[in-house]
C-alpha cells in the first residue's frame, strides 16, 4: 500500500522572479523504526527550520522543498523535492551552515535515514510546471513523482520513438568537454559557445567529404560514467572519409550500435530538444526501451530544421 504524507516545506515564494529554476528528486530510505519519527520531524520541526535558515540560504537561491513517504517492499522512502536557482550552491551552504537548525537537522537525517538516491538529475523547470508538478502530486502514487508529472514521458504525435540500429558514421567538426551541471548555467555552459563557432564561422563548408551537406550532427559521447557525468559535446558532419580534413577540425567515429529514436516537432528551439532529453533522464531502461550504453548519443538536425519556429528533430540514444 503506497500512502501520500502531505506536508510542504516553503522556503519562501512559491514562484521566483526569474522563468526558471534548478529541481533535484531524491529518495532517502527511513531506517527501520524511524517512520513515525520521521513523519514528526518533517510535519513539526521542519516549520521551525525553514524559519531559521532562510535568510542563510537567501543568497544560494533556495526556494522550495516538498516530500512524500512511500512504502516499497515492506521499506519506507522518504522522496525529496528541492528547487533552487543554483543547486550546487545551495547544496553546499547547506552542507557547510553551523546553525543549529542545521547541525540538529543533518544529526536527524544520519539517525533516520540508511540510504540515499538522486532519483533525477538537475532541471530547468518553468515555475507554472514546478506548481503543476506539486499539485499534481498529492494524490498520486509516488512512482509518479520519479518523474515530474509534467516531464513524464508519454507518446504523443509531437514525439515518437522506435528501436533502430545504426552502422559506424565518420563524423568531422568541433568538440568540447563539458556536463549538464554547468550547461544549466548560461554563463558557464560550453555548448552555445562551440555551436556559436561553428555556425558563425561555417565551419560545415571546410568539412570535405560530407555525405549529406548541410545535415548536423550533436553528438553526446566519451561519457565519463552516465549522463550526470562530464562528457564530449561534438557538432560536426558525417563524411565517407576523414581524407583531406584540416587540422584544426575533430574527427570521431561513432560505432555501430542499437539506438531508440525519438522523432520530436515540430517545436521551436530550445524547447523542442530541451523537454525530449529531460525526459530520456527521468525514463526508467523499461521505459526507454533498452538499457543505456552511454557510448554515443546524438541529435539530427537535416531539413526539417530550417525553420526554427518548427523545428522538426531526431534523437538517437544508445543502448546495449
Amino acid at each position: 500500500m503506497k500512502f501520500f504524507v502531505s506536508f510542504m516545506c516553503i522556503l519562501c515564494q512559491l514562484f521566483a522572479q526569474d522563468q526558471f529554476s534548478q529541481i533535484r528528486c531524491s529518495s532517502l530510505k527511513i531506517k527501520e523504526g524511524c517512520l513515525e519519527e520521521v513523519k514528526a520531524y518533517y510535519q513539526s520541526a521542519m516549520e521551525e527550520r525553514r524559519e531559521a535558515v532562510l535568510e542563510t540560504f537567501a543568497n544560494e537561491g533556495m526556494l522550495i522543498e516538498c516530500g512524500f513517504i512511500k512504502e516499497e517492499n515492506g521499506s519506507h522512502y522518504l522522496i525529496l523535492f528541492l528547487r533552487a536557482h543554483d543547486m550546487d550552491k545551495a547544496r553546499e551552504a547547506y552542507r557547510n551552515s553551523t546553525l543549529e537548525e542545521d547541525l540538529l537537522h543533518r544529526a536527524f537525517g544520519r539517525k533516520c535515514f540508511e540510504h540515499h538516491e538522486v532519483l533525477s538529475p538537475i532541471y530547468h523547470l518553468e515555475a507554472v510546471d514546478f506548481s503543476k508538478l506539486i499539485m499534481a502530486a498529492q494524490p498520486l502514487e509516488v512512482e509518479a513523482l520519479k518523474i515530474a508529472p509534467v516531464l513524464k514521458y508519454e507518446e504523443s504525435e509531437n514525439m515518437k520513438k522506435i528501436e533502430t540500429y545504426q552502422a559506424e558514421k565518420k563524423i568531422v567538426g568541433i568538440k568540447t568537454r563539458t556536463n549538464n551541471r554547468l550547461e544549466m548555467d548560461s554563463l558557464k555552459g560550453k555548448i552555445f559557445p562551440v555551436v556559436k563557432q561553428y555556425f558563425h564561422q561555417n565551419v560545415a563548408e571546410s568539412i570535405p567529404n560530407r555525405v549529406h551537406p548541410g545535415t548536423t550532427f550533436c553528438i553526446y559521447t566519451e561519457y565519463e560514467s552516465d549522463h550526470e557525468s562530464d562528457y564530449t559535446y561534438f557538432i560536426g558532419e558525417e563524411v565517407d572519409s576523414f581524407e583531406g580534413v584540416r587540422s584544426d577540425l575533430e574527427t570521431l567515429v561513432i560505432p555501430a550500435q542499437k539506438y531508440i529514436k525519438f522523432t520530436n516537432g515540430p517545436g521551436s528551439m530550445p524547447d523542442v530538444v530541451r523537454k525530449p532529453w529531460q525526459q530520456v533522464w527521468q525514463m526508467t531502461s523499461a521505459e526507454l526501451g533498452g538499457i543505456r550504453s552511454y557510448i554515443a548519443d546524438f541529435e539530427i538536425y537535416d531539413e526539417r530544421s530550417r525553420d526554427h519556429q518548427n523545428i522538426v528533430l531526431d534523437i538517437y540514444v544508445g543502448i546495449q
